[in-house]
């Protein structure tokens, strides 16, 4: 009972950020607040966020270049 309760939170937690990137998404150009970002944070933040599933395994691959 308590992973179905687990994968039901997990879903609706899906389905909340899909229904907000799809309204970020109809959002005019001028909504959005933009700003830079570290991606160090953003990348330590999806770390946390999936050691915390079972059997969660991935590789995040990115290029770098030189230029800002």
């Amino acid at each position: 009972m308590r992973r179905i309760d687990r994968e039901a939170t997990r879903l609706t937690a899906l389905t909340e950020d899909l229904l907000l990137l799809a309204r970020l998404d109809e959002a005019p150009e001028g909504q959005l607040d933009r700003a830079p970002m570290d991606l160090r944070t953003l990348a330590n933040d999806v770390e946390l966020e999936t050691a915390a599933g079972e059997g969660a395994c991935f590789r995040l691959t990115l290029p770098l270049s030189d230029q800002p």
